[in-house]
């Protein structure tokens, strides 16, 4: 969670990152209410946030937290609502991947 971008080495200041985390990770507590809000926001949240620093969301727990999204999305009983999940999910897991450059540099 958030402990593993405190003392882990992070690409920004560990506490913007563990708010990244945090901010990413906690939509997850109001999945009863909002069952089908609640998992995309980790999605779109986690896509956004890597767009500004694709090593913000390391670790494991960003990871874990995606998972159970995408599985709380395929289990939704309104089948548009579970595939509109899944084309976030899909749309969402490629730029949540940390951008590497790999440039020669000249």
């Amino acid at each position: 969670g958030a402990f593993e971008v405190v003392v882990g080495d992070a690409a920004a200041a560990p506490w913007l990152a563990a708010l990244a985390v945090a901010l990413v990770v906690l939509p997850l507590l109001a999945r009863r209410q909002f069952p089908f809000a609640a998992p995309v926001a980790v999605w779109l949240l986690a896509a956004g946030l890597s767009f500004l620093d694709g090593r913000l969301l390391s670790g494991p727990s960003v990871f874990v937290a995606g998972m159970l999204a995408a599985f709380l999305l395929g289990n939704l009983r309104d089948i548009v609502q579970a595939r509109v999940g899944l084309a976030i999910v899909l749309g969402g897991a490629p730029s949540t991947k940390p951008f590497s450059c790999a440039c020669d540099g000249g």
